[in-house]
């Protein structure tokens, strides 16, 4: 759970962070920052800004996202097993768009290089990079799930 809190006065804000491994802290806000930095797989201060400060639109756009990723992760697996560079592109490419909204930049990365290996055509290593993307992706969708 990644819970902020931000009264009135600034110099005394508050986070209560519960990370994957279900560590409780609180923290001052600028070691909140450095922690959400550190142990997140998502940049919470840049997924906020997109939506301008808006916990709750962020909470739902996180919803959407952790129910459509596992199909979207499917339709690459599927590419990649199919050796089918065309079909590899869009999904990767779809799949990139959508988690670059939370500044998850190792998920982001991983599905640019199968977005690029299917617009090229060379598929080798894809299915290494695969790994790499649903590894990302589980942590991601971890880290998302917490927010409230």
């Amino acid at each position: 759970m990644v819970v902020l809190f931000y009264p009135s006065c600034r110099a005394w804000v508050w986070c209560w962070m519960k990370v994957r491994s279900n560590v409780v802290k609180l923290l001052p806000f600028d070691k909140c920052v450095t922690f959400l930095e550190e142990y997140m797989s998502f940049d919470l201060n840049a997924a906020l800004e997109r939506v301008g400060g808006d916990q709750e639109l962020l909470k739902e756009i996180a919803q959407l996202f952790l129910d459509d990723a596992p199909g979207g992760l499917a339709l690459i697996r599927e590419a990649v097993e199919k050796n089918d560079a065309l079909a590899l592109q869009r999904a990767a490419h779809s799949l990139k768009g959508s988690v670059a909204n939370f500044g998850a930049e190792e998920t982001v990365e991983a599905a640019y290089q199968l977005e690029q290996m299917g617009a090229n055509g060379k598929l080798d290593g894809a299915k290494d990079v695969f790994v790499v993307l649903e590894k990302e992706l589980r942590k991601v969708s971890e880290d998302l799930s917490q927010i409230e």
